[in-house]
């Protein structure tokens, strides 16, 4: 039970320092963007190459030039 209170007392603590200086939110804030636009790249990026693939040659899938691009940005 001591662990659990703790990291109460820890969660509280934190909570206190962020509702003093709000400025401390805009770095995860950013993160937390970044890594959502980059996930959402990835996955309509290649989803897009292998939906117009299999419709049109069945299962085999041969990487195009976008989805080589694709992944090395990511």
């Amino acid at each position: 039970m001591e662990r659990i209170r703790t990291g109460l007392r820890l969660v509280q603590a934190s909570w206190d320092v962020l509702r003093a200086d709000r400025e401390m939110l805009l770095l995860p804030v950013l993160s937390m963007l970044a890594s959502l636009s980059l996930l959402a790249l990835g996955f309509f990026g290649l989803l897009r190459g292998d939906v117009e693939i299999v419709r049109s040659a069945g299962a085999l899938h041969v990487p195009g030039v976008s989805e080589w691009i694709t992944l090395a940005v990511l």
